[in-house]
């Protein structure tokens, strides 16, 4: 019966600790850059609502970020509400991409105006606003 040598023993730590080191890489955050369009606009092939006051806007399900002509990720973790007040706008989303699913869990969406940035949600700031809201309700009703 053999027993493993020291090489192979060396071997396998390495590979083992190769894996686990790559792990993290998927939790890292990236960035989908492009403009708000409506779900059914995008499967369809068209840049829609035409303006913010368009009909459509209240009769799209939900908005994605728009990439390409026909490339697209959903925002599932962002309310409807919030993404239908930046429609057709150029935003930034960094999050965790989801290419099956053409989707990104976001952790903030940043929109564009006048050159810079502006960040108009954030994961960070969803979660503290819910915690204090929390902390409000069942503080009155002790």
């Amino acid at each position: 019966m053999m027993t493993a040598t020291p090489m192979k023993s060396a071997f396998s730590l390495t590979l083992l600790l190769s894996i686990l080191l790559l792990l993290p890489l998927s939790a890292y955050a990236e960035t989908i850059e492009g403009k708000l369009n409506g779900l059914q606009c995008a499967i369809s092939g068209y840049v829609c609502p035409i303006d913010k006051k368009d009909p459509m806007v209240a009769l799209e399900a939900d908005f994605v970020v728009q990439t390409g002509p026909e490339e697209w990720y959903l925002i599932p973790n962002i309310d409807r509400a919030v993404k239908a007040r930046y429609v057709l706008e150029d935003v930034v989303v960094t999050g965790q991409v989801d290419p099956q699913y053409r989707s990104i869990n976001a952790d903030t969406l940043q929109v564009k105006q006048n050159g810079t940035l502006k960040t108009v949600w954030s994961q960070q700031e969803q979660e503290e606003m819910r915690k204090q809201f929390q902390e409000q309700i069942y503080k009155g009703s002790q």
